[in-house]
């Protein structure tokens, strides 16, 4: 087996015996990869907070090219994340990108770029009170590109022209828009009002990061979301069924309910 070193943000865990912990994570060096903490169930675990979700970690690992699940040595904590764990709707929000990474990437294949996409998400959940869902669509649209299926959000796929600030007609079946003045077949069609459409063309083009400069009602926001997740859904098989995204659906149905 071969001694390896790399950084790598935790997807998520699940219990192994009764002192154990399997970990999915997307490393660095080496895409998605799952490895097993022996002992970090314990009170006196050496991992400490290092696998908890989200966190991002510098770890030593066991590698055999044979083996699925590799072993992990040591993992110190670069970057906690911590605010994210204080709330409930910034977990929710988190799981979502870790559950798209961890459901569409293929094991072994390292990506540097979205791996750093990731992180900018991470930070910015962590850093944001407000307009946090921004970060969590801009890193779809960016994942979306990198995975081979970009959509056209810059020119009117008839007549080659930009938004002129009326609403557009976006078909996520072709990934591409038409300007609201021209006739349209419905079917695989979403009508976006222009303030909705300018937040979109502007998360394609500028860093994750840059997000939450964008601000949106949560009709608006609801609306951006059908748009950019329909998508999604239409050409990624993988991530048709997103429970994390499921869950923040929920949540916030229950909490309109509430008197």
């Amino acid at each position: 087996m071969a001694l390896n070193k790399s950084q790598a943000v935790v997807l998520h865990s699940r219990p192994q015996g009764e002192t154990s912990k399997i970990i999915n994570l997307f490393a660095l060096d080496f895409g998605k990869m799952s490895v097993i903490a022996k002992g970090a169930r314990g009170i006196k675990s050496r991992f400490g907070g290092a696998l908890e979700p989200f966190t991002h970690i510098d770890m030593v690992y066991y590698r055999k090219e044979t083996r699925e699940l590799q072993f992990l040595s040591q993992a110190d904590i670069v970057e906690p994340f911590s605010a994210i764990h204080k709330q409930l709707g910034k977990i929710a929000l988190a799981s979502i990108v870790c559950e798209m990474i961890d459901r569409h990437q293929v094991p072994g294949h390292a990506s540097p770029r979205l791996f750093y996409m990731l992180l900018e998400t991470l930070t910015g959940l962590n850093e944001h009170e407000r307009s946090l869902r921004n970060f969590v669509r801009a890193f779809a649209l960016h994942f979306a590109e990198l995975s081979g299926f970009r959509p056209e959000l810059q020119r009117c796929s008839h007549c080659g022209g930009g938004s002129r600030g009326e609403a557009v007609w976006f078909n996520y079946e072709s990934g591409s828009f038409t300007c609201a003045s021209r006739p349209v077949n419905a079917a695989g069609t979403i009508r976006i009002p222009d303030p909705i459409w300018q937040c979109l063309r502007f998360w394609q083009t500028h860093g994750i990061r840059q997000a939450g400069q964008m601000g949106l009602t949560p009709d608006q926001g609801a609306l951006a979301d059908e748009a950019v997740f329909t998508f999604l859904r239409f050409h990624m098989e993988s991530i048709r069924y997103l429970a994390s995204l499921k869950y923040i659906q929920q949540l916030e149905e229950h909490l309109k309910s509430r008197p």
